[in-house]
């Protein structure tokens, strides 16, 4: 269970610019109930010779990532990611540990592999279904034990078979939703040309037995987080900037993402679409 935030611009920005510093520090706090590691994959190279990313330098654009297993909330190294270093797409996460997920640097998100990255809130368990389904030659990239780099594992798995990765993620999260129709399966997936938000989560427990565990009562939990914890909402600038994230910020202005939907921003067009999961009844989960 975690926090997410993150944009993708046609222009190199900062996560300070889209939403606000001050959206940036109140996420960045949320760490204090979120305290199991933090992370930030961002796309780079950030500039060309004129400020933008050109087409030649695209093809080069790569996902980068760093992150910690120690809370973000007084890390300058965080706070520098949001609000001084500028990108065309960046993610954020905040962990808070599943049960019995342990807090090192291998299980902190984003996991980023192939050129795709992933940052997930939600926990999917048990993980053998997950496991069972992949290759010896995806599994070979898995270095942690968390089911949120099985998660990634699976739509590298389809995007190898040469499916695109919005394709492979809503794949992904329509074979996963009929063995877990209770996870959430809510997640920013990124590669160099396409930026993903998977919101997926409509019968998932509130976790307030984690949030009891750590000391917090209901007054002293963040914005949102008794009774829309795994909601998702974006912003969308004029220029074609689109910013997601879960609770925990003030989000007044932003727009809900439909429930148990895959949406993708197209990095060459900025074109939005959005895709409703398909119902649980009719799924193969062969």
């Amino acid at each position: 269970m975690c926090r997410l935030i993150g944009f993708a611009s046609p222009r190199p920005t900062t996560l300070a610019e889209v939403v606000g510093p001050m959206q940036c520090s109140t996420f960045q706090h949320l760490s204090r109930l979120h305290a199991d590691g933090w992370g930030t994959m961002w796309l780079g190279p950030e500039r060309s010779s004129t400020g933008n990313l050109a087409p030649a330098l695209m093809a080069s654009a790569r996902i980068n990532v760093t992150k910690s297993a120690n809370p973000g909330q007084s890390d300058d190294v965080l706070t520098a990611a949001m609000a001084e270093e500028p990108s065309r797409g960046r993610v954020v996460h905040l962990r808070m540990a599943t049960d019995g997920m342990t807090v090192r640097y291998q299980n902190s998100h984003p996991f980023v592999v192939d050129g795709i990255g992933l940052a997930h809130n939600g926990s999917i368990v048990p993980t053998g279904i997950l496991r069972d389904s992949l290759s010896p030659t995806i599994l070979a990239d898995v270095s942690g034990d968390t089911d949120s780099e099985l998660y990634l594992a699976a739509i590298r798995q389809g995007v190898r078979a040469g499916l695109s990765l919005s394709e492979a993620a809503y794949e992904t999260v329509n074979w996963l939703r009929g063995y877990f129709p209770r996870a959430s399966l809510n997640a920013l997936v990124m590669s160099p040309t396409e930026f993903v938000a998977v919101h997926a989560s409509t019968e998932s427990p509130i976790p307030r037995h984690d949030f009891a565990a750590r000391g917090l009562n209901a007054t002293d939990l963040p914005m949102d987080h008794i009774d829309a914890y795994y909601s998702m909402s974006y912003l969308r600038h004029p220029d074609g900037t689109v910013a997601f994230a879960s609770t925990g910020i003030d989000r007044t202005g932003w727009t809900p993402l439909p429930d148990e939907s895959v949406t993708t921003v197209d990095l060459r067009s900025f074109e939005m679409t959005t895709r409703e999961l398909e119902p649980v009844a009719g799924r193969s989960v062969a």
